[in-house]
């Protein structure tokens, strides 16, 4: 039966702009011009379809309407962020009808298909942390470069290409999955202390924005490269500022103790020497002071001392294109309050001083990957002693290093909604590793849980899968994207074939099938990938095979084919249309 409308049931939207990017998609019309609302779903079906139902519609029991964060951008002075700015908070993991969904997917459907622990990202979550970064800037020009260290599978990169966004890179692997997800080389900026030759030129062929320069060491190595293969590379100087950004000390990177960038003082005297080699062509100043920032006041002491720059560089003959503000906005793990795009952009631009003709450069990672994924792990054991309880999860210490490297916090919870009045318990999350400092979480109050439930990791997104390992030879964790109502894996569980791919063992036949070694010089390890038709005198298609690194043909191992792979790392490819599964 058709729902009826009232004029109560909607949130009062702040422009015509929201209205049409409300009421457009209700109607089947697109939305175009400054109303298009970024490609994101901006409104979510009511109560009943299985979608999440959060915020002052759940309580209210109204059907639920989600704005994407788009803001209107009315007539204002160049270079201003606009004065007020309707930022909605959006929960895109929710409990609906007793269970935990992304967007639309109930969760536990994920996990029956794709296993655990599993990565499952939400695809208009992650748009939103871009969009709404963006547009805070209002008519400042601005180059948002997502930095792709903080979660880089080729999904997510894709969306940053489709939404004319760049990419921030700290190694030529990076910059190949930017090449693979479509992102064009022209908005990709290369950061890092420790680039290589080979990268170096593997980014001037490719065409890319600018490198990040830290040291003469590496300005000298450039100019090079560049020389020797005909190029001028563009670049920019990352000043260290000497900022105490307020963070875990591993994350700071703005001191003067810091590894990463010139110091401030230096900083007149390394232009000069970049102006004079003609290979070089000085484009622009950058600085990025640290991770998880919760004020926006380091940011803009950091950004003054790059605008006090500018005007003697530019003197000094620099044609400065670029001010590469870098990253670092926090996310709310725990009880943190990071400053809301619109202020973080007031403080930047303030800071700027009104400097003509400069791109600003944003860099996020975390601020638009963290809250945008939850990691599901399943409950093994409750482990009783008498100093605690120990719940052993099959998550662990190389699939979300953060709590166990920085002593971080990540919300848990059941995915089944905990009953009203539940009690909680005090308990540790710990993983299976072989580690003391294998945990999830320690001494945390949580309803009662038992072997077989379901729990999500919240925060996993920025420097979970990115930074997990094989570490007790353990296979790394599926990806996946829910958008809407469905999901697709786009990142494969790692096999224990997988763990040993690329290794060999001389003697391994010998071992599997006690056969004498065969003297003669040695032949090359090959590995057959199921399904890839096998050379003649091998194994057959379909069958798992062994090095035979001996003179003679390798030997079958019975077993499955698994699935097949379409890029070597696993993840699907960017340009895939396999169609969504329906949680």
């Amino acid at each position: 039966m058709p729902r009826r409308f009232r004029v109560s049931d909607f949130p009062r939207p702040a422009d015509f702009g929201t209205l049409l990017s409300v009421v457009s998609p209700v109607l089947g019309l697109p939305v175009r011009g400054p109303f298009r609302a970024s490609g994101l779903p901006v409104f979510l079906p009511f109560r009943g379809s299985g979608l999440p139902v959060s915020g002052p519609a759940r309580a209210s029991g109204r059907p639920g309407i989600i704005f994407s964060p788009r803001f209107s951008s009315s007539a204002r002075p160049r270079g201003t962020p606009p004065a007020t700015i309707q930022e909605t908070k959006v929960d895109f993991f929710s409990y609906v009808n007793g269970e935990l969904h992304a967007e639309g997917v109930p969760v536990s459907a994920v996990a029956r298909e794709a296993g655990t622990p599993v990565f499952i990202y939400s695809g208009a979550a992650f748009a939103s942390g871009l969009t709404s970064l963006r547009d805070a800037f209002g008519e400042t020009p601005v180059q948002v470069c997502y930095s792709v260290k903080a979660a880089s599978n080729l999904a997510l990169l894709r969306k940053v290409a489709d939404l004319g966004m760049g990419a921030d890179i700290v190694s030529g692997g990076e910059l190949y999955r930017t090449r693979l997800a479509g992102i064009p080389a022209s908005r990709v900026v290369f950061s890092g202390v420790g680039k290589t030759a080979r990268e170096m030129a593997e980014a001037l062929d490719a065409g890319i924005m600018m490198f990040n320069l830290e040291s003469r060491g590496e300005m000298e190595l450039l100019a090079q490269v560049a020389s020797q293969r005909g190029a001028v590379a563009p670049v920019s100087l990352r000043v260290n500022p000497d900022v105490d950004p307020g963070t875990h000390p591993y994350v700071a990177t703005g001191l003067k103790e810091s590894k990463f960038g010139f110091p401030w003082g230096e900083a007149p005297e390394m232009a000069r020497l970049a102006l004079s080699m003609p290979s070089l062509s000085l484009v622009g100043l950058d600085c990025h002071i640290g991770s998880q920032l919760t004020s926006a006041g380091p940011f803009s002491d950091a950004v003054a001392v790059l605008a006090g720059l500018v005007a003697e560089l530019r003197a000094a003959g620099a044609s400065l294109r670029y001010l590469d503000v870098g990253g670092g906005l926090g996310i709310t793990y725990r009880d943190e309050s990071p400053p809301a795009p619109s202020e973080y952009a007031s403080a930047v631009v303030r800071a700027a001083g009104g400097i003509e003709g400069l791109t600003l450069v944003l860099e996020p990672g975390r601020s638009v990957s963290g809250n945008a994924c939850v990691m599901l792990a399943r409950v093994l054991y409750i482990k009783r002693t008498p100093a605690k309880t120990f719940v052993i999860v099959d998550g662990a210490m190389n699939d979300l290093i953060r709590p166990s490297l920085y002593g971080a916090y990540h919300e848990l919870r059941p995915v089944a909604e905990p009953a009203p009045g539940a009690g909680l318990s005090a308990v540790s999350v710990v993983g299976p590793v072989c580690e003391s400092g294998d945990f999830l979480a320690r001494d945390r109050a949580l309803p009662p849980l038992s072997p077989g439930d379901l729990v999500a990791v919240f925060g996993a997104g920025a420097y979970g899968f990115s930074m997990s390992s094989n570490y007790n030879s353990r296979p790394r964790a599926a990806e996946v994207l829910a958008e809407g109502t469905g999901w697709r894996t786009v990142r494969l569980r790692e096999s224990y074939e997988d763990l040993a791919r690329g290794e060999s063992v001389w003697n391994l036949e010998k071992i599997l099938y006690n056969l004498p070694l065969i003297d003669g010089p040695r032949e090359p390890a090959r590995v057959l990938r199921p399904g890839l038709p096998a050379p003649a005198g091998q194994a057959p298609r379909g069958c798992r095979t062994f090095a035979a690194p001996f003179r003679g043909p390798a030997r079958a191992l019975p077993g499955d084919p698994g699935p097949p792979v379409s890029v070597r790392t696993g993840e699907t490819p960017p340009d895939s249309r396999k169609p969504l599964r329906r949680g």
